[in-house]
């Protein structure tokens, strides 16, 4: 969302996220000024936080909470897992 200072950004922002948390989870991330160089690094901490992915997890231990946390979600969204996977690695290269 962009707009002047002073129009309701983060207004709007709270209060849709106080509606929208009666009966749905509702996933939280944000974007930070050393983070302007990578656009999808708020996207790669929104699937870290989800997944419950540590820094310290290696490949085997990404891969186990991401497919398990998928499996949970049901077969229709197979063809998304890769994509998971993909960005469960990004993440850990940001942490090396």
């Amino acid at each position: 969302m962009v707009g002047e200072a002073g129009v309701g950004k983060s207004r709007l922002f709270r209060d849709f996220n106080a509606v929208s948390r009666r009966g749905c989870m509702v996933l939280e991330t944000f974007s930070v000024s050393h983070g302007k160089s990578f656009a999808y690094l708020p996207l790669i901490e929104l699937v870290k936080n989800y997944f419950r992915i540590q820094n310290q997890d290696d490949e085997r231990q990404r891969h186990e909470k991401v497919a398990g946390r998928m499996l949970i979600l049901g077969r229709t969204i197979d063809d998304v897992l890769p994509s998971m996977l993909y960005l469960s690695e990004l993440g850990s290269a940001f942490q090396r």
